[in-house]
């Protein structure tokens, strides 16, 4: 004969047996959304024990699924402050470098103004009467000053007539038949030392200063009259005590 399973019997095992794995899942899933699978106790078939737990686990996937959702907005988050971070870091560090840079500015300027006081304070002490110019050519124009030195070296030396009326050097002629010439000149002085060169042969005479007009004229001598006229150079040399 054949036999038959009575599986109206086996609905409250079953029932049971889910029950009690409903019990260890909620044990393991209580941190998540306090998620709870739980059958309705009326449940006498099993259609409806398949349909409520069909549906307790839909809800569960759906909350996994938002759970997921978040988790995915967290992590983006997580990114998106993660990147912020780093960007706030290099702002820091700028911010940083700028700082020091400025400092270090700051120290230049501070410098610069002490070196421009220095500078300043320097030309303010100068009396540009007292200054000597030279310019590009390497001359130093004195204009009416006088040049006082102990020692003076040069290779070439060239004497300009400031005064008209006081020329310090210049030329004069002995006429022909004549022993002597007068020199006009304001430069002149008793104590002037007066040095004479003569342009020609004077036939052994010496050429020698005569007298002296202070502020005035010098004479310019020779011994014996000349048969032509006699050429001479003159340079007047002041002497300081």
């Amino acid at each position: 004969g054949f036999k038959e399973l009575n599986t109206i019997g086996l609905i409250p095992i079953i029932v049971k047996s889910i029950q009690d794995q409903q019990g260890i899942i909620e044990t393991q899933t209580d941190n998540i959304f306090d998620i709870s699978l739980k059958t309705d106790q009326n449940i006498t078939t099993l259609a409806q024990l398949q349909t409520s737990v069909d549906e307790q686990l839909l809800s569960i996937s759906e909350q996994f699924a938002t759970l997921d959702q978040q988790l995915t907005v967290n992590n983006e988050q997580l990114t998106v402050n993660s990147q912020q971070d780093a960007r706030i870091t290099a702002v820091e560090t700028l911010t940083s470098q700028l700082q020091l840079d400025m400092n270090v500015q700051a120290s230049k300027i501070s410098l610069l103004e002490t070196q421009m006081q220095t500078i300043t304070d320097f030309f303010l002490a100068l009396n540009p009467d007292t200054l000597l110019y030279k310019d590009s050519l390497g001359n130093i124009d004195l204009g009416t000053g006088t040049l006082v030195a102990t020692g003076v070296e040069t290779g070439i030396l060239t004497i300009t007539i400031a005064d008209a009326d006081a020329p310090a050097i210049g030329t004069a002629t002995i006429p022909a038949g004549e022993a002597s010439v007068m020199v006009e000149t304001a430069a002149v002085g008793t104590d002037s030392k007066i040095y004479v060169t003569p342009t020609a042969s004077t036939l052994g005479q010496v050429p020698y200063v005569g007298d002296i007009t202070d502020g005035e004229k010098f004479e310019i001598k020779i011994d014996a009259a000349v048969e032509a006229d006699l050429t001479l150079n003159w340079w007047i040399v002041g002497v300081s005590e």
